[in-house]
């Protein structure tokens, strides 16, 4: 792996790691489960390397080769070594189409190739100049032209431009007859020169660091700048003519001359620097890609390419190579390919991270004065095919349909024309949810069902949003299938002086008989969490005040009522107290003062649950309340424990001063009773999954480290301790694992016994977690952009970078092949067996074998899997 990652051999890395990959492939038995593999290394060395190489062939040569340049239908490359006079033209497998030498074995001051792709042109060291065709037969010859060094071909390939005489450009036609000269003054010697698109303008870099635009048909100086304080080696111009690319030689504060490439728009103000880590040893090369949108820069000895936003001048990527290579650049036709010449010959470098797809689009959202912000992807998921790539983006309040193959989209506006939308689990349908309806449709937006109801003109079935802040995860569920819907409303007609809902429109949608009700109900309180529907539909879990309660479709409630005349079940204690459930935490709360006109504080503790039937709701105590005196004392003076105070003998009465849920400040006195205190039938937690079959129910504290699994029909409670303070949990597909990320950098890995199977150690905190459909693999994404895949037995099999920060959606295809991550780009990276790592492997080097028959004969592995699957 040292010998990839340091960019001096990357074939020959990967020609290693499918020899260990072969001699896994021997161990284990087809169809073997990974967690039974004796080792994952050789999987995580070949992902690692198909994943990340780019290096696709070198073509071997005796002599160093200064200039390459890539033929406009990319099927050719033309390479000069200058000092040996000789021009090499290669097929892509490496494969020598024909080559020839200088006539008078002179060295060759430069090469260029005509844009329609059927002449080369040549100056040798006398200043001689030779026109040829692509199969080394001379066209013409210009003699004597003292001092040539720089020779380029017009736009439309009619004509050529020769520096001579070191401050003339000379024009000649294709058959060797001059055409005009120029003369440019400027005070240096001609060092670079090139054309504008239309090829109207001649362009000028000079020994002083001038450069110069000049227009061919008046032969006048239009504009010219200063790119460098020395000589200007190379200038491009973009292929829609608004910026120039130069490169060239400074010299810096302590004296050194350096190689530096700026980027300029045509008046000469600088766009940006792009600099090189060493000082001058040779030219280097820079390019604009086939697009326009980046620029490439390299350098012998610096052992990289560079490649910058086009625009900004931002550095997107870096490609490490041999440090021997970076005399010269060019890129293929379709922007794919970088062929690198140096020392040794040719590198042909794949741009793009193989086997990865980037959708084209962009998700950040941009503010006024250009203030980006970042974006909120609520979903990333896949339909149940695999075709589509399903994402909802709602700071721009779209619902994205990707072709992902194809990264074709089609999105929906989720703004103007319904409130919400989203995709049903099992990703075969979108729901759209407006003011007062909830509709169902396929993914080629044909409605399936509709169910409509009635509000009123302050409310909406559907409160996705608070103050800018998105709710739609916790105000929305639905089943596996999208056809039991769960939705918690808001009324603004309902609103105290506060701006508190006084009443919590909590809807069961059903869209396979299009019923719809509101769930109402006693316990129910305006201090809601969270909703969440069971895959199967058939039960709804309810959070308020860190307190849960599970019901049936029809809205019956089926656990977690807390009675005090409930019968006992011989797990609980008999105690006596105000039957409250309390929040010990201390909570601030201002309200404001009619009478004295003012903000008063107060500190108390909030009630979470209040016991059915008890003398505490008879009184009218809710959950949500404040509980800010006990007896005439305040709260926040209590030194011992303040849920102390409420227990007693029974019969006793407290006086509670509290502050309830629409900011009305009371005082109650409450009986203290007797009662059988089962904790078991509490369901807490304030966050909570159902498991795949609707069978278990994982509730948790974002802050805890405790998780509870309750088993829904038989009411079994177990209770994970996760050591550390609880982050996420998953399911695995086939209902037999759960795993739960933590605050220690820890994935834990658990039965549904409780027992700890597994505990992978990270070094960075998991932004998020997805299980294989074959519930073999987890992959997750580290922060800042890391991507790994383990197997459940602990064993990491593929490790990739992802190219930003910030990827916290991750999903499995569901096939497991693919994985799906998304930040502000959404990327989809290949997930291979060892079987398909193999053929991946021998597919990336067939060009390479084309040459070097005799290293696919040493590769046997490469005998049995001639091309990718």
């Amino acid at each position: 792996m040292s010998q990839f990652q340091s960019g001096e051999g990357e074939i020959n890395a990967l020609k290693i790691a499918l020899e260990g990959g072969n001699k896994l492939k021997k161990l284990v038995k087809d169809g073997e489960p990974l967690a039974n593999y004796p080792t994952t290394s050789p999987l995580l060395a070949l992902q690692t390397i198909t994943s990340n190489i780019r290096e696709k062939n070198e073509f071997k040569s005796d002599n160093v080769i200064s200039k390459v340049i890539i033929t406009p239908d990319g099927q050719q490359i033309v390479s000069l070594s200058a000092k040996r006079g000789k021009v090499i033209i290669w097929n892509l497998s490496g494969q020598k189409v024909t080559e020839w030498d200088e006539p008078e074995n002179q060295g060759i001051q430069d090469l260029a190739m005509s844009p329609n792709g059927k002449y080369i042109v040549t100056i040798n060291d006398e200043g001689n100049l030779y026109i040829w065709d692509f199969t080394g037969k001379q066209i013409a010859k210009i003699q004597s032209l003292i001092g040539a060094n720089i020779v380029k071909f017009s736009p439309d390939s009619q004509y050529i431009a020769v520096s001579a005489f070191a401050t003339k450009i000379i024009f000649f036609d294709l058959a060797g007859r001059k055409l005009r000269e120029l003369e440019p003054n400027g005070g240096g010697t001609i060092q670079s020169l090139g054309f504008t698109a239309n090829g109207e303008k001649v362009v000028i870099g000079n020994a002083v660091g001038m450069v110069q635009f000049w227009n061919l048909k008046t032969m006048q100086k239009i504009r010219s700048f200063k790119a460098n304080t020395n000589q200007v080696t190379k200038i491009v111009m973009s292929q829609d003519g608004q910026r120039v690319l130069t490169l060239g030689a400074d010299v810096d504060s302590s004296q050194r001359t350096v190689l530096i490439a700026r980027l300029w728009d045509l008046s000469g103000k600088k766009i940006a620097d792009f600099n090189f880590s060493g000082l001058l040893v040779s030219n280097g090369d820079v390019s604009f890609s086939p697009d326009g949108q980046k620029i490439a820069t390299v350098m012998p000895g610096e052992g990289a390419v560079k490649l910058y936003d086009a625009r900004s001048g931002k550095l997107i990527n870096q490609l490490t190579i041999s440090s021997l290579f970076g005399s010269g650049l060019s890129y293929s036709p379709d922007g794919k390919t970088i062929f690198i010449s140096g020392t040794d010959g040719l590198k042909l470098l794949s741009i793009a991270q193989p086997y990865v797809t980037e959708l084209p689009k962009n998700y950040e959202k941009e503010g006024v004065n250009g203030v980006k912000y970042y974006p909120i992807l609520t979903n990333l998921q896949y339909s149940a095919d695999g075709q589509k790539l399903l994402i909802q983006d709602v700071y721009n309040g779209v619902l994205d349909v990707w072709d992902w193959q194809k990264t074709k989209v089609k999105s929906i506006n989720m703004v103007d024309n319904f409130s919400f939308a989203n995709v049903s689990p099992d990703g075969k349908f979108i729901i759209f949810v407006t003011k007062e309806t909830v509709k169902k449709y396929d993914l080629t937006e044909n409605l399936i069902s509709e169910v409509k109801t009635t509000v009123s003109n302050g409310e909406r079935v559907l409160q996705a949003f608070s103050f800018g802040n998105y709710l739609g995860d916790k105000t929305y569920s639905s089943s596996s299938d999208g056809s039991k819907i769960a939705t918690k409303g808001f009324n603004s007609d309902n609103l105290d002086k506060s701006g508190i809902e006084s009443s919590l429109p909590l809807r069961l949608w059903d869209l396979s008989t299009q019923q719809v009700k509101q769930l109402k109900h006693d316990s129910i309180s305006n201090i809601f969490h969270r909703v969440v529907v069971s895959p199967d539909g058939k039960y709804i879990f309810t959070i308020q005040s860190g307190i849960g309660k599970i019901w049936d479709a029809s809205g019956n409630l089926i656990a977690g009522l807390i009675d005090v005349n409930a019968k006992p079940s011989g797990k609980g204690n008999e105690i006596s107290r105000i039957a409250i459930f309390l929040d010990t935490s201390t909570t601030e709360k201002f309200i404001f003062d009619e009478n004295q006109k003012r903000l008063l504080k107060f500190y108390g503790m909030k009630i979470r649950e209040v016991w059915q039937n008890s003398t505490a709701m008879k009184a009218g105590l809710k959950g949500g309340d404040i509980i800010v005196e006990i007896d005439d004392r305040n709260v926040s003076e209590m030194t011992v424990n303040k849920d102390d105070f409420l227990k007693g003998k029974p019969g006793t009465n407290v006086k509670i001063k509290f502050i309830t849920t629409n900011d009305k400040i009371e005082e109650k006195t409450i009986t203290r009773e007797k009662f059988i205190f089962d904790q078991t039938i509490m369901i807490l937690g304030n966050t909570a999954k159902f498991s795949p079959d609707s069978q278990y129910l994982a509730t948790w504290d974002g802050t805890g480290k405790e998780l509870h699994l309750r088993n829904i029909k038989s009411h079994k409670l177990i209770d994970l301790d996760n050591k550390a303070g609880i982050m996420d949990a998953y399911f695995s597909p086939d209902n037999k694992l759960i795993v739960t990320t933590g605050t220690d950098y820890s994935i834990r890995i658990w039965d549904f016994s409780g027992k700890l199977i597994n505990q992978i150690k990270l070094q960075q905190p998991p932004n998020g977690l997805t299980f294989s459909p074959d519930s073999q693999q987890i992959g997750f994404l580290g922060y800042p952009n890391e991507l790994s895949i383990w197997s459940i037995a602990g064993k990491l099999i593929a490790k990739y970078t992802v190219p930003e920060s910030g990827h916290w959606l991750i999903q499995f295809s569901p096939d497991g092949k693919h994985i799906a991550t998304g930040g502000r780009k959404v990327m989809i990276w290949r997930n291979q067996n060892l079987d398909e790592l193999l053929a991946t492997g021998c597919d990336w080097l067939k060009d390479y074998f084309v040459t070097r028959p005799e290293e696919k004969q040493k590769l046997k592995v490469c005998q049995d899997y001639p091309k990718s699957k």
